[in-house]
């Protein structure tokens, strides 16, 4: 399930085709600027992420020329890549139909009723407060993208989450490769977001882009309210099964 979470006065523009990316940068630093922004920015996007080893790591501060050794439990410490800077980014909320998201409500005609977690609504209803979800066709929405903007143009996703202070799972061989593959993890403190992301490769260094897809009433749903997710529904028949 592809969701995107609009603030009103933007939903008019999205309907009728309008799909908003900023560049990396914007998100990087408005975590800096404010920290009440936590959540909607993230100063270590894009990041590369060392776990810090307590028994062979040695963390220490200088004062007045000498070095102190100081002790601690557990810690990371991170590298940047400026060139992730300019990517720009658009973002989504995918719900996975699984054990961790969805419950089964009951049954009907021979069909199980599965709905939403409580728990999963309301952490994106703390994320996403006062925006109006839009559900989206996954597949005729980037039928549609993939024939306006060229393949080797964008990248597209789920967000892995990780534990900062446990195990990140890019190598720094991969990240000199690719430094694109670390907009597609974050901390765990975000795992809320259930984020999908699309990528756009930004060689003109643009702050912002909008791409132009027409009419997309023919490929989604706008919902009142964050709370309109509990009547969501997914059925599913009882795999038949044959003896021989």
């Amino acid at each position: 399930m592809l969701i995107k979470f609009l603030r009103p006065e933007h939903v008019p523009a999205f309907l009728d085709g309008s799909l908003f990316f900023m560049n990396t940068g914007y998100f990087i630093d408005l975590e800096k600027k404010d920290a009440k922004n936590k959540g909607i920015g993230d100063q270590y996007e894009g990041a590369h992420f060392r776990i810090l080893d307590n028994k062979k790591d040695v963390m220490s501060i200088e004062i007045d020329g000498k070095y102190h050794e100081i002790p601690y439990n557990r810690g990371f410490a991170t590298r940047n890549n400026t060139s992730v800077r300019q990517l720009l980014l658009s973002c989504f909320t995918f719900i996975k139909f699984n054990s961790e998201n969805f419950y089964l409500d009951g049954c009907k005609d021979e069909e199980s009723v599965y709905k939403i977690k409580p728990t999963i609504i309301e952490g994106l209803k703390k994320e996403f407060e006062g925006r109006i979800p839009v559900l989206i066709n996954i597949g005729l929405f980037f039928k549609r993208f993939e024939s306006i903007v060229e393949k080797n143009h964008f990248r597209r996703g789920l967000v892995q989450y990780f534990d900062e202070y446990a195990n990140y799972p890019l190598s720094k061989d991969q990240l000199e490769k690719d430094p694109t593959l670390a907009l597609f993890y974050k901390r765990k403190y975000y795992e809320h977001q259930k984020e999908y992301r699309i990528i756009l490769a930004n060689p003109l260094g643009l702050e912002s882009k909008t791409i132009e897809l027409g009419d997309l009433r023919d490929c989604i749903v706008q919902l009142e309210s964050i709370q309109d997710l509990r009547r969501m529904i997914v059925t599913t028949k009882p795999t038949e099964e044959h003896s021989v």
